[in-house]
């Protein structure tokens, strides 16, 4: 579990019904014990942490480990990530009872805060205090204030965190210098579980309580909503005026953010323990809202999908999995909704009727109906797959592309899960690419250079064919040596097609910002006029 290579299997095990399309698996693996949390950092690298206190960088094309962040004292319980104006931030909460602000694109050395302390007796953030932090690290501040664990963690936008945990105070910061704002005491005893910003400044919790509390951020005044019978564990935005919120006991709950008064239930059942073990026996560990309109939730062992106008169940599986399922994120265009359990498997689920039905989202593929189809065309929810590839319990799933997603596991390892159709043709591209830049560049270097007929000769070496592949970072190649012509800049400079295809293909299918083709296409040793005549056309 300790290694760092990564390999790559037949992903589907099983397949009830149709083809399972994901069927690449990649295990990541640097953690040296539970991975629980997943989040995106870009369109090409994610960030895993748990139980061992490191947060783990990857690389979604290549499987590397880009970075470990290391620093936290305790396991890490909370994590996400946010950009705070041209920097990239993950903030993570701890069982150590601080929350650590890192910068994952800079290797620079951190820079003590030199801020006065708040008024509220918090702590100044400083990234050297804890003796363990060094400049790969790059973190730059530690929050302290809390005295519990951090468990939740939101982005109130890109330049305010709000904190909260296993003690009376949630705190908002400034991510910028990591200076408290405010904090506000909490008057609910319980650990926290959630939180969420809603309209009129405020905050609403979910924690061991059955009450939701709504603090106001600016006098800390609160109001107490009474509706769930047991804790409530999740809450979701559904837009500016309405959120929902789930609890242990199987109730989902549509609120007025503003008035605060609850709009609908979607699902209240009347017996929710089981008379024997008295365990839950609908509890929701999540909530997916997968348009204005619909809603997805984990629901004891299985998934419910409801229209939120209507309080409609449009599609439902009451025993997907053999335990409660943990997570399910929707994937090619909400076409298919993965799952996963308690007993380690991830299947993929997707719906079967007799005639196509009208798309209800911009989806490519007509052939294909969502999973947001009504239930009054005779639909039901199908198995396309199982996938086993984790040992112990899948914790969480994070959706990274229409046809990829990463899970992580009770086993320590992280898993990319990807549509082999899909990545077979990015590197059928990719080899291409490669090919015609080294053709486009060796025909470029033989040109004549000159009206007597001479012209450039090249060592046997050089005319060779370059690599079908982008060859590792660090390694020369032939094709490396040859000397490219230089082109003066104009805005008329042609873009070769095989280039533009490839920037097509990083922003379309991978998610690339323009930025980070910029960077890809300097790192392919493209001229500046040919970088910025091809993002013109992007």
């Amino acid at each position: 579990m300790g290694g760092s290579g990564s390999r790559f299997e037949s992903a589907s095990k099983a397949s009830r019904i149709g083809h399972n399309p994901i069927n690449e698996a990649q295990f990541l693996e640097k953690h040296t014990d539970i991975v629980r949390y997943l989040v995106n950092i870009d369109g090409r690298r994610i960030a895993s942490a748990g139980d061992d206190g490191t947060v783990c960088i990857w690389d979604t094309l290549t499987g590397q480990c880009l970075k470990q962040l290391k620093g936290h004292g305790l396991r890490i319980t909370g994590m996400l990530s946010l950009l705070c104006g041209s920097e990239r931030i993950l903030a993570t909460g701890s069982a150590d009872k601080t929350v650590r602000l890192w910068s994952v694109d800079s290797d620079s050395p951190p820079q003590p805060s030199t801020h006065a302390r708040d008024t509220h007796a918090c702590t100044e953030a400083e990234g050297e205090d804890s003796g363990e932090d060094t400049p790969s690290n790059c973190c730059r501040h530690v929050l302290s204030g809390h005295t519990g664990s951090i468990t939740c963690l939101y982005a109130m936008d890109n330049e305010t965190l709000c904190s909260g945990g296993n003690d009376s105070m949630i705190y908002l910061w400034r991510v910028r210098d990591g200076t408290a704002i405010t904090r506000i005491e909490r008057q609910e005893e319980e650990n926290l579980h959630c939180l969420l910003p809603i309209a009129n400044n405020s905050l609403v919790t979910g924690s061991n309580s059955s009450f939701l509390y709504v603090y106001d951020i600016k006098t800390s005044k609160h109001q107490v909503l009474a509706y769930h019978r047991e804790s409530v564990r999740c809450l979701v935005s559904i837009s500016d005026t309405q959120f929902a919120s789930a609890s242990l006991d199987g109730a989902i709950v549509v609120w007025h953010a503003q008035n605060l008064t609850p709009i609908k239930t979607l699902t209240y059942p009347e017996q929710y323990l089981d008379g024997t073990t008295k365990a839950f026996l609908f509890s929701v560990r999540k909530l997916v809202l997968l348009s204005k309109r619909y809603i997805a939730a984990a629901f004891g062992n299985g998934f419910k999908i409801f229209d939120i106008s209507t309080r409609e169940c449009i599609l439902s599986e009451a025993n997907c999995h053999e335990g409660p399922v943990t997570d399910l994120i929707p994937l090619y265009d909400c076409r298919r909704l993965v799952t996963c359990s308690v007993n380690g498997c991830i299947r993929i689920w997707g719906i079967e009727q007799q005639h196509p039905v009208p798309a209800l989202t911009n989806v490519p593929d007509p052939k294909q109906a969502p999973l947001t189809s009504s239930m009054k065309r005779n639909v039901r929810a199908v198995c396309f797959g199982e996938m086993w590839c984790h040992a112990d319990a899948v914790n969480s799933l994070l959706y990274m592309s229409p046809s990829a997603f990463a899970s992580c596991s009770h086993d320590g390892t992280v898993v990319l899960w990807k549509d082999g159709r899909v990545q077979s043709q990015l590197r059928l591209r990719m080899a291409r690419m490669w090919q015609e830049m080294h053709e486009h560049d060796t025909t470029l270097t033989a040109s004549p250079s000159g009206g007597d007929g001479a012209h450039t000769s090249m060592a046997p070496h050089e005319a060779t064919s370059g690599p079908l592949v982008p060859p590792p970072a660090g390694v020369s190649t032939h094709s490396d040596r040859v000397a490219k012509p230089v082109v003066p800049a104009s805005t008329g400079v042609p873009v070769p097609e095989y280039i533009l295809d490839y920037a097509l293909m990083l922003r379309d299918e991978k998610n690339f910002s323009v930025e980070q083709v910029r960077e890809c296409m300097q790192e392919m040793g493209h001229s500046e006029s040919i970088i910025k005549a091809l993002l013109l056309k992007l």
